[in-house]
C-alpha cells in the first residue's frame, strides 16, 4: 500500500514539475496586447416593404477576398452588428447577404445566398493608423431596391447607392 502511496505521490510531483515547466516557456499574459476592435459595421436595411416579406438574414464580410466574419442574424429592418480591429491599410470590402428560406413546412430551413442583385459591389476602405472611430453602415433600401452604404468617421462621406 506504501509503495502505490509513494508512486502516486511521485507521479504528482512529476506533472507539477511538467506542468510548470510549461508555463516558464509560455509567455506571461501580462505582455500580451489585446488590441480593441476599432472598425464597426452595422447593416440594416431602409424604406418600406411588406412586413410579410421580412425574413432573417446575415452578412458574411470579406476583406481582401478572403471570408474574416460573419454578422449576427435578424430580420431585415434590424441592426446586425460585427466589431473588428484591423491594422492600418487598405482592404477590398464586401458584404455578402445570406437569408433564411422557409419553404416548406417538412424541410429543414436553412440559410441561402442572396442573388446577386441582393448583394453589394465590392468597394475600398482605407483604415488609417489610430482611427478613432470607423463604422461602415450598409443595407438594402427597399423603395429603390438598391444596395447602399455610408461610411463614418473620417471623412463622413455621405451614403451612396449603387447602381445595379
Amino acid at each position: 500500500m506504501k509503495n502505490i502511496l509513494l508512486k502516486l505521490f511521485l507521479f504528482s510531483i512529476l506533472l507539477i514539475i511538467a506542468g510548470c515547466d510549461s508555463i516558464v516557456k509560455t509567455d506571461h499574459p501580462s505582455k500580451i496586447i489585446k488590441k480593441h476592435e476599432n472598425v464597426f459595421f452595422e447593416s440594416q436595411d431602409t424604406g418600406s416593404a411588406n412586413p410579410e416579406d421580412d425574413r432573417t438574414i446575415y452578412y458574411k464580410i470579406f476583406l481582401d477576398k478572403e471570408l474574416v466574419a460573419k454578422t449576427n442574424s435578424g430580420l431585415f429592418f434590424q441592426k446586425k452588428k460585427l466589431n473588428l480591429h484591423l491594422d492600418a491599410g487598405r482592404y477590398l470590402f464586401f458584404a455578402e447577404r445570406w437569408y433564411l428560406e422557409e419553404s416548406n413546412e417538412n424541410d429543414v430551413p436553412e440559410y441561402k445566398r442572396a442573388n446577386n442583385v441582393w448583394q453589394m459591389k465590392p468597394i475600398y476602405i482605407d483604415i488609417h493608423d489610430d482611427p478613432e472611430t470607423f463604422k461602415i453602415v450598409f443595407g438594402i433600401n427597399h423603395d429603390v431596391k438598391e444596395f447602399y452604404y455610408k461610411i463614418e468617421g473620417q471623412d463622413d462621406l455621405s451614403p451612396e447607392v449603387e447602381k445595379q
